[in-house]
């Protein structure tokens, strides 16, 4: 058995010249990160049911006719918490389903845990938080597309001081802040939020950070409103974990088969290359990339673009 490290962690998120801190590397020791390399025939056996898939036609595809399915996703999260509030495990995503085949840079590797995609998650968050929204000295933090609000109760539990918004489309993830509030007495701040039709009266300033992760890309190619709004309102730091179709590599593989997964889900088209421009012309002062190489089977969904308008 081999198993996923700090150097693993560092290569395939492209991290050396921001290299993890050691809470976040401590990590790699609660988590069960075992795997072994597939057989031959077991490599088959996944590229073809990938390709399968893919050619079925019946995936859902990213878009506002999506909203109440959304709804519906994060009720379910409502009524786990509704019914054991203090137990912060149930505001875990339903989408993260057990699963033992696991993209591991050019290839699948099988897995002896249930939830090595998500822990591999964790450590995103944590390198996150602490390498850049804790060193911002930001007081606050919008999440847009924050679901059941797992990664801002994670955020409050790092630094309650920092005022957290909440912002999604479905009711139900309101719905959950307010238990969230009630049950850890905290004052997250949840609203509901249109991101094909954003509003532009956020207290949102150089004081703040907006972050996604994985929820950009539900927008498919109606990203350029909200985007520009962000960037006009001058935040800090504007971090996105999403999938990127820029960055699959074409003389790979499994990088074409998850950019053809991620064309049929109408994922986020063009957005790297808008960001390119708008730094090129200097509308944004910094701009970093990194793509994530660890992931669900499908399709690299945790790549990180950090930017600063300044």
């Amino acid at each position: 058995m081999n198993n996923f490290s700090k150097v693993d962690f560092y290569n395939f998120f492209d991290l050396k010249n921001s290299p993890p801190c050691l809470k976040t590397e401590s990590l790699l020791d609660t988590f069960n990160f075992s795997y072994r390399e597939l057989t031959s025939n077991e490599l088959h056996k996944v590229l073809l049911e990938n390709l399968k898939v893919i050619e079925a036609g019946n995936l859902n595809y990213s878009g506002e006719h999506r909203k109440l399915q959304w709804d519906k996703g994060w009720n379910q999260n409502l009524e786990l918490i509704q019914e054991s509030p203090k137990d912060l495990k149930q505001l875990k995503p339903l989408y993260y389903r057990p699963n033992h085949i696991i993209r591991l840079g050019d290839k699948y590797i099988y897995s002896d845990s249930d939830n090595f995609e998500f822990n591999v998650f964790q450590l995103i968050r944590s390198y996150l938080f602490n390498n850049y929204i804790e060193k911002s000295a930001c007081k606050k933090l919008f999440e847009f597309g924050c679901g059941p609000a797992h990664n801002l109760v994670y955020f409050y539990d790092c630094n309650p001081k920092i005022h957290y918004f909440g912002l999604d489309w479905a009711q139900s993830s309101q719905s959950i802040i307010e238990v969230i509030n009630k049950n850890l007495n905290s004052s997250i701040t949840g609203l509901q939020y249109d991101f094909f039709k954003p509003e532009h009266n956020l207290p949102l300033d150089q004081d703040s950070i907006v972050i996604t992760f994985g929820a950009l890309e539900q927008t498919g190619d109606q990203w350029h409103k909200l985007v520009s709004y962000w960037i006009r309102s001058k935040p800090k730091l504007i971090i996105n974990v999403e999938p990127i179709s820029e960055l699959y590599d074409s003389n790979s593989l499994i990088d074409h088969l998850g950019l053809l997964y991620h064309r049929k889900r109408k994922y986020l088209n063009g957005f790297l290359s808008f960001l390119k421009n708008l730094h090129d012309s200097k509308l944004i002062n910094s701009l970093e990339f990194k793509k994530g190489c660890v992931g669900g089977r499908y399709m690299n969904g945790w790549n990180i673009i950090i930017m600063s308008r300044g």
